[in-house]
């Protein structure tokens, strides 16, 4: 049975997500190791770029990413592992979005964490989203914005927070925190997978 595998590398919210794809009826399974079966992966995230793709690495799923097969959705800072590079760390990224992960530079408050509103620049995974729609983020970095970006939101200036690019998707904000506008994000990804 084909089913969304969600990536294991201790990297926190992997435990919400699933109960997000639970309360979807979606078959997933959790996997800290790579696997090839599988209609569609997502890389969620809370905490640090280097600390991340060094588990990423030690477990063969860094490189596995970089080649991946089937639709990735990365989640926060699965997200910023997108990016070409990450300030936090001086650490290189997957470099499936050309685009730098930077700190805050403006905001007087850091993390930024709260619900903030989405444009949506033709963006498939808000497909059905009303545009302007407030989604629940927690994160002290961002992207600057780019061509792959279909969804900015605004802190103190504007930034990227969904971006679509071939096989690789990715949400700045938490999906699986956001209500029913989060659960229609990972609904909207999941019929791209199995679509």
């Amino acid at each position: 049975m084909k089913r969304i595998v969600l990536l294991e590398y201790g990297a926190g919210n992997t435990r919400s997500v699933g109960f997000a794809l639970e309360r979807l009826g979606v078959a997933y399974s959790v996997e800290s190791i790579p696997v090839d079966d599988a209609a569609g992966y997502i890389l969620p995230g809370v905490g640090a770029a280097p600390s991340a793709r060094r588990a990423l690495e030690e477990n063969g799923w860094w490189s596995w990413l970089e080649e991946a097969r089937a639709p990735v959705l990365g989640i926060c800072l699965g997200l910023q592992l997108m990016s070409r590079s990450s300030e936090e760390g001086k650490v290189g990224g997957l470099g499936h979005f050309e685009t730098v992960t930077r700190a805050f530079q403006k905001a007087p408050i850091v993390p930024h964490m709260g619900w903030n509103s989405v444009k949506s620049k033709g963006s498939r995974l808000l497909e059905g989203v009303p545009d302007e729609t407030d989604f629940y983020f927690v994160h002290g970095y961002r992207l600057d914005d780019f061509p792959e970006s279909t969804g900015v939101t605004s802190y103190f200036d504007d930034f990227a927070v969904v971006a679509e690019k071939d096989l690789f998707y990715g949400v700045q904000f938490h999906p699986e925190k956001s209500g029913e506008a989060g659960a229609r994000v990972i609904q909207n990804y999941v019929d791209l997978c199995f679509g």
